[in-house]
């Protein structure tokens, strides 16, 4: 099966909002193109917290 996705683009965001909160800072993921169904919206966020599952920071 050959790999929809052709970009992927990550935004850092002082703050977000949710339901009109400010909820804290963040990342914005955007992916070109846009899944469509649940199943590949799913796929998405499944694989970015793979991703990030392990991830150890590390001071500069």
């Amino acid at each position: 099966m050959e790999n929809i996705i052709k970009t992927v683009k990550v935004f850092e965001s002082k703050s977000n909002y949710h339901n009109g909160e400010d909820i804290g800072q963040g990342f914005v993921v955007i992916v070109n193109p846009l899944p469509t169904t649940g199943h590949q919206k799913w796929q998405v966020a499944q694989a970015i917290r793979y991703a990030l599952e392990n991830l150890v920071l590390e001071d500069e």
